[in-house]
């Protein structure tokens, strides 16, 4: 970025002090501060749901990590404000009337806890995004249309590689009650900073064989290499 400039020749601009700033900034809250985040939410959620955790270990279904991720933005909206949009022309919304260049704010923590497009929408439900998946207005943890979050894509992989790699390498269970949302800069966090036990750890060679597809014996007693250790508390 220090090196970015535009024009050519002798009109030449380089970025100031000031946008290097901004860019700088966007990156880290935009592109890590989100992500981290929603990793934390998936660790409060998953240690307070064992049986969602249970069966991302038992089924090696890719499907259904994908739901899960989706289910831990729908239940946990890291960004509180997914878009605002100005208003072009006036328009009607029940008895209101919206003028022009108006700022309207979309609140993505309201229509994903909206009961009429979620049901039961305080229960973390991965099945729901199977059984019959919101349409893209919806469900807006990256905002929506053609000007939704640039990293959605990549930042909806790590959470699913990284919620199918715990459940391989980790039993977690609470470390109190679940956590309640803060608000840290432009995110809702974990107001527990995402502390959870860690009840039992893999091997990666465990690990590595269940993601081949291989039977693991029901009571997970693989010997002292892999045995679950002592219980112990981290911070996401």
């Amino acid at each position: 970025m220090i090196r970015a400039r535009e024009g050519q020749g002798d009109d030449v601009a380089w970025l100031s002090d000031e946008e290097l700033c901004d860019e700088l900034l966007t990156l880290v809250l935009a592109g890590h501060e989100t992500t981290a985040t929603a990793i934390g939410w998936a660790c409060d959620l998953l240690a307070h749901n064992r049986a969602v955790a249970g069966r991302l270990r038992d089924d090696h279904d890719h499907a259904y990590v994908k739901a899960t991720a989706k289910e831990v933005l729908r239940a946990r909206s890291v960004v509180y404000v997914s878009a605002g949009r100005h208003v072009l022309e006036p328009f009607e919304v029940g008895r209101w009337v919206i003028g022009p260049e108006t700022l309207i704010l979309v609140d993505a923590q309201g229509v994903h806890g909206d009961p009429e497009l979620y049901p039961e929408p305080e229960a973390f439900r991965p099945e729901r995004f199977l059984e019959q998946p919101p349409d893209g207005y919806a469900y807006i943890p990256f905002g929506g249309g053609a000007h939704r979050c640039l990293g959605a894509a990549l930042a909806t992989l790590e959470l699913e590689l990284f919620i199918e790699t715990l459940v391989e390498r980790a039993d977690l269970a609470p470390d109190g009650p679940p956590a309640r949302a803060v608000r840290r800069s432009v995110t809702l966090a974990p107001g527990n900073d995402g502390r959870v036990r860690v009840a039992g750890v893999r091997s990666p060679a465990v690990a590595v064989a269940a993601r081949s597809g291989r039977e693991l014996r029901r009571d997970r007693r693989l010997g002292p290499s892999s045995a679950p250790t002592d219980r112990r508390t981290i911070w996401i």
